[in-house]
């Protein structure tokens, strides 16, 4: 019976998919790539590093692990709360760790572990000197009597809680005095360049950007910053320009009043001088017989072809009603 010692490979060797650098592998062929890779690891005339890549198994036996000190504290949120972060941490958790980027180079487990424990002394913390201030003002004030020595050397304060007023006909002074402060409008990091003035600073994309930049052949040779931002200037003024002149409601003067205007709504869609979208997807009349031109020209005066195919109908049905001599 043939033993699992001759199916294993001898250590060292790489895993096959290894996609790192072995030295002289590619000068080496007619063997498979652990048998290779541990002949060129050993061998005495190739040049290596002082130190292995790999880790070698039978002799690491160091494991990295949380300290029972971070677990008992994490665990012990679950006395007081529902506590969502517990031992062991679940490393595909994708929700907010606090501390967790004071924590470098450990695992998920460890790194989650450590932040929780770092805030759950914080808030120890913060609740044991909020408790003291508690326990000074009370003793002070007269409410509690002092028990142990450790209270007793509270009441040895130089300021007594709580504080007097000394003057209180000018506590309210300074509130009362008005400050001249230019106002800053926040800045609102949230808006598209396509709708910023034209005078904002800010009207470009960032390097790195890869959706559309119009007017991109317009400005070709400038840097990245200069040439989106003109772009998106000139995309700006032509969006105007079109919504004051093209795009705006049409008005017909009455002849009962000179004044009065009746607006028209304007709901056609082949227009006389406009193309359409290149993003139409509805029915363009005319257009699959249009070959080898753009779509912007094939759309343009599609209501055309419309008056055509009536003209040609009403032709035939004329002809069609003539009497036959």
């Amino acid at each position: 019976m043939v033993g699992v010692e001759i199916l294993k490979k001898s250590e060292p060797h790489y895993v096959p998919g290894y996609a790192g650098y072995c030295p002289q592998h590619q000068f080496m062929c007619g063997e498979n790539y652990g048998s290779l890779t541990h002949k060129l690891l050993l061998d005495p005339t190739i040049n290596h590093a002082e130190k292995l890549v790999l880790v070698d198994n039978a002799k690491d036996y160091e494991v990295v692990k949380p300290t029972k000190e971070d677990i008992d504290i994490v665990n012990s949120r679950s006395d007081r709360t529902d506590a969502v972060y517990a031992h062991p941490m679940v490393s595909s958790y994708d929700g907010f760790v606090p501390n967790m980027a004071d924590v470098r180079d450990k695992p998920f487990e460890i790194q989650a572990i450590q932040g929780v424990a770092a805030f759950e002394r914080q808030r120890v913390k913060r609740k044991a000197s909020m408790d003291r201030l508690k326990t000074i003002i009370d003793l002070q004030s007269g409410k509690k009597h002092p028990e142990t020595l450790e209270e007793r050397l509270l009441l040895r304060s130089k300021f007594k809680l709580p504080l007097i007023d000394v003057r209180p006909e000018y506590a309210g002074l300074q509130r009362t005095i008005p400050v001249d402060e230019k106002f800053e409008k926040p800045k609102d990091y949230n808006t598209s360049p396509y709708f910023m003035d034209n005078l904002n600073s800010q009207k470009y994309f960032i390097n790195g950007y890869t959706g559309y930049r119009p007017y991109r052949n317009t400005h070709f040779g400038k840097t990245h910053k200069n040439m989106t931002s003109d772009g998106l200037r000139d995309f700006t003024s032509n969006y105007l320009y079109k919504k004051r002149t093209e795009w705006a409601p049409v008005r017909v003067r009455t002849e009962t009043s000179e004044n009065s205007y009746i607006p028209v709504k304007n709901h056609e869609i082949y227009k006389k001088d406009t193309a359409l979208m290149p993003t139409y997807t509805g029915h363009v009349p005319g257009a699959k017989y249009k070959i080898g031109k753009t779509y912007g020209y094939s759309s343009k005066n599609a209501h055309h072809y419309i008056e055509e195919q009536l003209f040609s109908h009403k032709l035939k049905c004329e002809k069609s009603e003539q009497p036959v001599k």
